[in-house]
């Protein structure tokens, strides 16, 4: 069973001026993300957001020298609007750099949703997106990171990360049209 997960696709991440904004490179990922997004959940298979989720002097965000962003209840933690979670999608909060670390994450997806395979969109491929790849793969998950929907805030770091993943077993590296063309044939699922 697969999963889509959509890492950081956060007002405070992807918008231009915001205090933690990943850049150009965020936003021309959007379109790609919601085809992705849509192919999944047209195919029921489930959806999960993994957002950044920090309160006021957050010893992260303070550590890593960036201003307070993505604090739960402000307009800057909310999904941007053109992937806006709908009815029977997952939102998983998650306070450091893995989507695993102290959430629910892994409970949600082996327990309630027996996945086995999750597939990796969204912003800042190269601090949360990382972390939560390295612990899927240490948790057993095979995982997916569809390329052109992800984003860094470098295409340099981009591409850094992606060819030190690639180097895994457990990560297939594809476009996000190879995955819709899978699912839609019945070749993953």
């Amino acid at each position: 069973m697969l999963a889509v997960l959509v890492n950081g696709m956060q007002n405070d991440i992807i918008r231009d001026g915001r205090p933690n904004q990943v850049g150009p490179l965020g936003r021309q990922i959007i379109p790609d993300v919601r085809k992705v997004v849509h192919a999944a959940r047209s195919n029921y298979i489930p959806v999960v957001y993994v957002n950044a989720c920090h309160s006021p002097q957050d010893p992260l965000v303070l550590a890593m020298g960036r201003a307070e962003n993505s604090i739960q209840g402000t307009e800057g933690y909310d999904v941007i609007d053109e992937l806006a979670p709908q009815e029977g999608d997952f939102i998983v909060n998650r306070r450091k750099l893995s989507g695993f670390f102290g959430t629910d994450l892994n409970i949600i997806l082996k327990d309630a949703l027996k996945v086995n395979t999750i597939v990796m969109t969204g912003g800042l491929l190269e601090f949360g997106m990382y972390a939560s790849i390295l612990d899927a793969s240490q948790l057993g998950y095979s995982t997916m990171i569809l390329s052109d929907c992800c984003s860094s805030r470098t295409e340099e770091r981009g591409r850094y990360v992606l060819e030190l993943l690639g180097f895994l077993n457990d990560i297939k590296i594809v476009t996000g049209d190879e995955f819709i063309n899978r699912i839609n044939s019945r070749a993953l699922r």
